[in-house]
């Protein structure tokens, strides 16, 4: 457990030191990525599908190349692949874990480079986003990792970069391809014809996508999820929350950052899929799936989290509300680790480096 501590003791340090905005310079990046892959990558016996993706790897064992092939291609290519390269290279689920390890990190290195505060949106990402997605839910944590610089590009205006995130993140888990949906609020143009013809661009690339990916799993997605399991998360409540607490700051107090239009109405997509998310765990059979489709909004979280100091809220200073977001990280991981009921899966923590 100590090694979580430090985990998020190290960025909470850094939120505090630089009230102020701040940069992380290339060496300071390059090892934040460093650490992070190593101890998401590296780590042992740790999260509560590790057996699910052992067993998963070692599917592919006495396959020949045709299997391997069919296989690869069923479901998740990008991942499937990486997880039989590694098995024939003998690096085990190590390899594979490292690979993923390092792409999440890249994307969440890049996304918080780009917030006002780094160090207080990697503070934030910790408790649930790296322990508890990136070290339990490797497919889902890659997917995010690379929707993370993704969502920075379609805010940018930059939408064929936005569709290449996507088709890269939904290689790693194809349900990523519903974030296009993000595409629709930030359509430029004034006219209404210009609108009109992105918009079909747009619904062809997700036809193609969806015929690439997904059309072939939505029956038994449909059927495991919803119809004969129902299937439950727990704390999903929680986690939902989570993402829609930011939201609403941002929809009451958003107009304060004074964001560019087409950021603005990135972010306020993304709201609103948080929003839906809590309306969802009412109304959908599944909390598993409004669970999963959460997932994709917790960059929210650490893009309000780190301007926060900027709302001017309840009159208090800059640095008192960087300090009250710090406890706030801290706290929810404190929950996680003593009372949440899968937290057994994550203790202790263990790396092979540190393995005798």
């Amino acid at each position: 457990m100590i090694a979580y501590w430090l985990l998020i003791l190290i960025p909470a340090w850094g939120a505090l030191a630089a009230v102020n905005r701040y940069r992380w310079s290339g060496p300071i990046a390059l090892a934040i990525w460093l650490l992070l892959t190593v101890m998401i990558g590296l780590r042992y016996e740790v999260g509560g599908d590790w057996e699910i993706y052992l067993e998963n790897m070692f599917r592919y064992q006495g396959l020949n190349i045709e299997q391997v092939v069919e296989m690869v291609l069923r479901r998740d290519p990008a991942y499937e692949f990486f997880s039989w390269m590694s098995l024939y290279l003998g690096f085990g689920i190590y390899g594979v874990n490292v690979i993923c390890a390092g792409i999440f990190s890249f994307g969440l290195v890049l996304f918080c480079m780009a917030q006002p505060r780094p160090w207080l949106a990697l503070c934030l990402a910790i408790p649930y986003l790296v322990i508890v997605v990136a070290m339990g839910y490797t497919r889902q944590s890659v997917a995010i990792g690379l929707m993370m610089p993704g969502f920075l590009a379609l805010a940018r205006g930059k939408l064929k970069q936005f569709v290449i995130w996507v088709i890269l993140a939904a290689a790693f888990q194809q349900t990523t391809v519903l974030t296009l949906a993000f595409l629709l609020p930030a359509l430029p143009g004034r006219t209404l014809l210009v609108r009109l013809t992105r918009l079909l661009v747009m619904s062809v690339v997700t036809f193609v996508l969806y015929q690439t990916f997904l059309s072939a799993r939505v029956d038994t997605f449909i059927q495991g999820y919803i119809i004969s399991q129902q299937m439950q998360s727990e704390g999903a409540a929680i986690r939902v929350a989570m993402n829609a607490l930011p939201s609403v700051v941002f929809l009451i107090w958003g107009r304060r950052l004074n964001l560019p239009t087409e950021e603005y109405r990135v972010w306020f997509g993304i709201t609103l899929l948080a929003i839906a998310c809590v309306v969802g765990l009412w109304v959908v059979p599944s909390t598993t799936v409004v669970d999963r489709i959460a997932l994709y909004a917790i960059p929210i979280q650490l893009f309000v989290g780190s301007r926060l100091a900027d709302l001017r809220l309840l009159s208090l200073s800059a640095a008192d509300l960087i300090v009250l977001t710090v406890v706030l990280a801290i706290m929810v991981q404190f929950i996680w680790l003593f009372f949440a009921k899968t937290a057994f899966a994550w203790l202790p923590y263990q790396n092979i480096l540190l393995i005798n």
